[in-house]
């Protein structure tokens, strides 16, 4: 996403702005974040590589999604340790 430059005295030009600032503008407008599709490279799409992602994609709302991201990109979080903690408190390991 990017934004015009708020400072006058800088030249005008597109500036960036964090994926968790955008998130935060768009929730506050009422905007859906997250569609949450898994894609999985054909030939690794087993019936056990199927149920696994079928039973996280039941488990996992927009506002986890959003919360768990959070714990990573914000929280600073070990991605591994935030996804471990999540799949255990959902049961699924």
């Amino acid at each position: 996403m990017l934004a015009t430059n708020p400072n006058p005295a800088l030249p005008a030009c597109p500036q960036g702005i964090s994926a968790v600032k955008a998130i935060a503008l768009g929730a506050a407008q009422g905007q859906r974040i997250y569609t949450i599709t898994p894609a999985v490279y054909a030939p690794a799409a087993t019936d056990t590589v199927t149920k696994a992602l079928d039973s996280v994609s039941a488990a996992l709302t927009t506002d986890e999604l959003q919360a768990l991201n959070q714990q990573v990109e914000v929280d600073r979080k070990n991605p591994k340790t935030v996804a471990a903690e999540f799949l255990k408190s959902k049961g699924l390991i």
